[in-house]
Parts: structure tokens; C-alpha cells; sequence
């Protein structure tokens, strides 16, 4: 078990080595319950461009949706949710 836990601990840092300061800007919104679009607006960038975004996002981290990359996110430091 404890083996287990060190390979998912190296699994996460992995994934987080993967995100770009970009996509570290989406992440950091999101945290602020921002939308889609309203992300967007922030980050000066198309909603098509912020998909992507999102979506590269939950690649790399290998989740399926927004809270989880959320959650995944602030349980690994990269985020703090306000």
C-alpha cells in the first residue's frame, strides 16, 4: 500500500510538471468559480482557446472534468480555492 501511494504521489507530480503557466492561469481562475467565458475575458483569449485549455488540462491530469481537475489542483498545491 505504502508503494502504492509513493507511485501515485510520483503519477501527480508528473501530471504537474506537465501544465503550462498558461494553463496555470486557467487553473487559477477556474479556482475563482469562474466560467468558461469569463475566463476567457480574463486571460485575453478566445472561449475556443480557453477549451482547449481545459481540455489539455484534464489530459494531463488524467481527470474528466472540471472539479476534478479543480480538486486534483488544490490537493497538489497549484492552486488554493477561494
Amino acid at each position: 500500500l505504502a508503494g502504492q501511494n509513493r507511485e501515485e504521489e510520483l503519477e501527480a507530480r508528473v501530471s504537474i510538471e506537465q501544465i503550462t503557466p498558461r494553463e496555470q492561469e486557467v487553473l487559477g481562475s477556474l479556482a475563482e468559480g469562474l466560467s468558461n467565458k469569463e475566463i476567457a475575458a480574463k486571460l485575453h483569449m478566445s472561449v475556443d482557446t480557453e477549451r482547449t485549455h481545459m481540455m489539455n488540462i484534464l489530459n494531463k491530469l488524467g481527470v474528466h472534468s472540471r472539479i476534478q481537475a479543480l480538486l486534483f489542483a488544490a490537493r497538489h498545491g497549484l492552486v488554493e480555492i477561494r
